[in-house]
Order: structure tokens, then C-alpha cells, then sequence
């Protein structure tokens, strides 16, 4: 590694099969090639691997014989950390934790959550997506509220604690948070409920409703 330019020197005393730079999980390909000769050299801007590996790359070297050599070449100070984010979800699973957040792109939201019985809102920061969240936007757990971590049931039902989302009224409904689990729907991105013959979506607007 010179400044951010990354070399690659390979000899085999036959031929080289294939001789690529890549994550330490071997899921990215920062470069790669296919020399079939028996040296090679291989000179690439390494400015994106800089910004993004965890550390170090695997500089990976193989031949036809079956051959293989793996170097760690470190790139950077960033330490691999594992870590729980929330990311737009397309469909619910029962026993899976979700948040309801108002945007699903990059910047400033809120999530939905609750103080007892009262429905509040919890600020959250929506990511810019990355290689590890397949490019989805995504929100780091590190930056959600306990009260905002919704746990679904088949349903669907959300719990948190020993509370449900749901709604109150009799002709006219309103969002509300109780100890009585209510049924909602979710499409297209969307959450709604149906008490008596109306469907009422979640809406965000200086705050969560239903209308």
C-alpha cells in the first residue's frame, strides 16, 4: 500500500490462476484477475477500500494446482465491529423487533414509541445504506429507544413491555397505546388497522395518527 494505490506482486513457478484483493470475509472484490501466466502485477486506486474495510483486506493469490496464499494487508484504523441496525422490512415475521419510523430515507426522523399509555415519538437517524446493509438505508440500534422497539405477533400484533399499539373511540378513532392487543395490517409500506368497517392508515405529521 503506497498513499492510496494498492499493489499486488505474484509469481508461481507455473501459472497463476486467479490473484485478487478482497474483504477478510471474502464477501467484496475490490480487484481480481485471472492472469494464467506465471507472474503478475497489479497496481489500483485503493481510496474506496480505505473509506470501507474494517482494517484490513485479504490479498488472495491461487494457482491451478490447488494452491492457495491469503495475506492480511491492513488499509486503515476502522476496528470490525458487529452490530444490530434496523433496515426497511417488506414483509413481518412474528417474534421479530421493528421499529415504525416516519421516512425510510437518509436524514432525521422519528420513531414511534410510548410512555405507558401514552403514544410518544423518539428521534432516530436514518443511515445512508452501505455494502453491509446491501445499500438500504438503515437505522443502528446504538440510536433507538427501548420504548420504540416494537416485538410482532401473528396478526399482527405490536408489543413492547407489557403494552400494545392499537386505537381508542367508539365512532371516530384515534392511535392510542393499552394493554388490549389490536390487529393491523401491513402493505405496501403501510399500517393499518380496520375497527368497524373503516380502515384507518398510520400516517406521520408532527407526530403519529391514524386517519
Amino acid at each position: 500500500l503506497s498513499g492510496s494505490t494498492i499493489t499486488v506482486k505474484a509469481s508461481d513457478n507455473e501459472k497463476l490462476a486467479y490473484v485478487a484483493v478482497l474483504s477478510l470475509d471474502g464477501s467484496v472484490a475490490y480487484a481480481e484477475a485471472t492472469p494464467g501466466q506465471p507472474e503478475y502485477e497489479i497496481s489500483f486506486d485503493a481510496s474506496d477500500v480505505i473509506a470501507n474495510a474494517h482494517g484490513y483486506v485479504a490479498v488472495f493469490v491461487g494457482d491451478y494446482a490447488g494452491n492457495e496464499v491469503a495475506k492480511a494487508v491492513k488499509v486503515n484504523d476502522n476496528n470490525y465491529e458487529e452490530k444490530t441496525v434496523y433496515v426497511l422490512a417488506s414483509t413481518l415475521t412474528a417474534g421479530k423487533e421493528y421499529l415504525i419510523v416516519s421516512r425510510n430515507t437518509a436524514g432525521s426522523g422519528y420513531a414511534l414509541g410510548h410512555s405507558g399509555t401514552t403514544v410518544s415519538t423518539n428521534a432516530v437517524t436514518v443511515l445512508a445504506g452501505t455494502e453491509d446493509t446491501s445499500s438500504q438505508p438503515y437505522i443502528d440500534s446504538s440510536d433507538v429507544a427501548s420504548t420504540s422497539v416494537w416485538t410482532v405477533a401473528s396478526g399482527y400484533t405490536f408489543k413492547n413491555e407489557n403494552y400494545y399499539l392499537g386505537y381508542t373511540g367508539s365512532f371516530s378513532y384515534s392511535l392510542a397505546v393499552s394493554t388490549t392487543s389490536r390487529n393491523w395490517t401491513y402493505s405496501n409500506n403501510r399500517l393499518s388497522v380496520k375497527p368497524g368497517n373503516s380502515t384507518y392508515y398510520l400516517r406521520y405529521s408532527n407526530g403519529f395518527s391514524i386517519s
